[in-house]
């Protein structure tokens, strides 16, 4: 499938520089049999910026890839409290059926948290531009699946793996690497 790339600008976000050396040290962390590691390996960049963002109704979450081009990674319906916002969605995996739930928080000093626990994320309110790769909205004649499975290192710092499943809006779901 051919990329179809559109312009979007982030105005008020968190987000996270990731290594490769990073990504695979939080990869460690992951139960992952090797032959699925090894092709996980292949799909990491040298370099990443990870993207939150919290905008009524939707929780949003990118991965620019470091060559110019960036994923929507999840988007997740919200409730949005006092310096807070509560995502979930609904999975259904082995082990885990139902619903997965992260409150994500911001102090005065705009520190962001995950159920409680600070999470290694500066915020931003400056403006940036990613250029989002949206191919995904056409229609294929024969249905195309990711297996990037970004969501075994992007999500290892958060409380959200609950939401791996629904990676790369569900492409990433049941696939065989």
């Amino acid at each position: 499938m051919a990329d179809l790339i559109v312009p979007i600008t982030l105005k008020e976000y968190w987000y996270e520089d990731i290594t490769k050396e990073e990504a695979l040290r939080r990869l460690d962390g992951r139960n992952l049999d090797p032959k699925t590691r090894a092709e996980i390996e292949k799909n990491i960049p040298e370099r990443s910026r990870h993207y939150l963002t919290f905008e009524a109704p939707f929780f949003r979450e990118y991965l620019d890839w470091g060559d110019g081009v960036a994923s929507l990674i999840l988007l997740l319906p919200m409730k949005v409290g006092v310096n807070s916002f509560v995502v979930q969605g609904f999975v259904d995996k082995p082990g885990m059926s139902g619903v997965g739930r992260s409150e994500f928080s911001f102090d005065m000093q705009r520190k962001l948290s995950e159920d409680g626990k600070a999470v290694p994320f500066d915020y931003s309110s400056e403006p940036t531009q990613l250029n989002l790769d949206v191919a995904f909205v056409i229609p294929a004649p024969e249905p195309e699946r990711c297996s990037c499975r970004a969501c075994e290192w992007v999500h290892s710092v958060l409380n959200i793996h609950w939401a791996d499943p629904l990676c790369c809006l569900g492409c990433c779901f049941n696939i065989e690497i």
